[in-house]
């Protein structure tokens, strides 16, 4: 019986799977884009500083309308896998994010 040499399927299937994972980072966040929780633009002048935010820093960071507490459920749902990269919220819940740890 003859062997069959499964050499290339291993190098096809390694590439494939090399190529699935790169495409899937670089589709997973644009570099010059954060996620910045609770930033509604008519609330603490966010919409004023986050336009002077991307202008310094060429970084586009759109706006966010949740309230600290939809904040806070947010950060605890992601806790295993965090989405944002900065979050505002009041004392109160700041105080309750970092007793668990967010």
């Amino acid at each position: 019986m003859k062997k069959k040499d499964f050499k290339p399927l291993v190098i096809l299937t390694v590439t494939l799977l090399l190529l699935s994972l790169f495409s899937i980072l670089s589709f997973a966040r644009e570099p010059n884009y954060i996620i910045f929780y609770n930033t509604p633009p008519e609330w603490a002048n966010w919409k004023s500083i986050l336009a002077a935010f991307t202008k310094a820093t060429g970084i586009r960071a759109p706006h966010d309308n949740k309230n600290s507490g939809q904040t806070l459920s947010q950060l605890l749902a992601e806790k295993n896998n965090p989405q944002a990269d900065v979050a505002y919220m009041g004392v109160t819940y700041g105080i309750k994010a970092a007793e668990e740890v967010l």
